[in-house]
């Protein structure tokens, strides 16, 4: 329950607490099982970036060589090097990753949670194609198995990584998808695919209907303690507000966004945010 809604710190307690239990009356295969969902909490929540991949260290260690609890960590140690700005080892982490769950054939796995991951490396380190072909794998598999608490979330990063490449025409079916699959109370796919629609209508020119969208999408993250996403749409909403000539606006919401993501250790973020900000017109009577 705490997962579905981003209350990601509170998820990571229930989960570590599973685990001991199961660790107190010796079942080893549960306390792994358990483990291995802690990674996707230290991503999700509050913990800073450098402190999440200590803890992602700390799961590896205790994972005993069970290949789905290491895989995780490792993968969610890639995406945290990547949101510092650390792009090599981000994707070997993720690579090391891939080879561990294939070797035990996880399909749900690698096409969910691993696919996310990389496609969000791949965006990061300003390689939207190669997520989006990382991507379009995961959403092929996730359909052809009807697996699809994952499949909406998968489908959304893969509409961001259609937008940021400016083919802004392909983009709506791979939103319908994450719409059609989304739970109402999934608070992360539900603010991704209103943010990505937001800033398709804007390059429409339905400003309107595009600021409407990007205010949602804030306001579902806004209750979560998923600082990645606070800042992913806050900055949707402030490229909403530029496209819409309202520097002014835009300038106080990416100030925001810079506060989250110096907040998590988001680094390239934070980079990203100081330079919209740069690009902005001066203030009148500025200088």
């Amino acid at each position: 329950m705490h997962l579905f809604g981003c209350q990601f710190a509170a998820s990571e307690t229930a989960w570590e607490k599973a685990a001991t239990f199961s660790r107190a009356v010796g079942r080893e295969r549960e306390e792994l099982e358990y483990l291995s969902w802690v990674p996707l909490c230290i991503w999700g929540g509050p913990t800073p970036v450098a402190d999440g991949i200590r803890r992602c260290q700390e799961v590896l260690e205790r994972a005993a060589g069970d290949r789905k609890a290491m895989s995780t960590a490792l993968f969610i140690q890639g995406k945290l090097e990547a949101m510092r700005g650390r792009l090599e080892e981000a994707r070997e982490l993720v690579a090391r990753a891939r080879s561990l769950l294939q070797e035990v054939a996880l399909t749900v796995w690698l096409a969910g949670p691993l696919t996310q991951m990389a496609g969000w490396v791949e965006i990061l380190v300003g390689d939207p194609a190669m997520a989006e072909r990382d991507l379009r794998r995961g959403v092929e598999t996730l359909r052809r198995i009807g697996e699809l608490s994952w499949l909406s979330t998968v489908a959304g990063i893969l509409a961001e990584a259609v937008y940021v490449q400016g083919r802004y025409d392909e983009v709506e079916p791979f939103l319908q998808m994450c719409e059609e699959t989304a739970g109402s109370e999934d608070a992360y796919s539900q603010s991704l695919l209103r943010t990505v629609r937001a800033k398709l209508l804007a390059r429409r020119g339905d400003a309107g209907a595009a600021e409407l969208l990007a205010r949602q999408a804030v306001a579902v993250a806004e209750p979560t303690d998923f600082l990645f996403l606070q800042c992913f749409a806050l900055l949707g909403l402030s490229e909403v507000l530029q496209l819409a000539s309202r520097s002014e606006e835009a300038r106080r919401v990416l100030q925001e966004a810079v506060e989250r993501c110096d907040r998590k250790g988001f680094t390239v973020g934070s980079v990203r945010a100081h330079a919209m900000l740069d690009a902005l017109p001066a203030r009148p009577g500025a200088g």
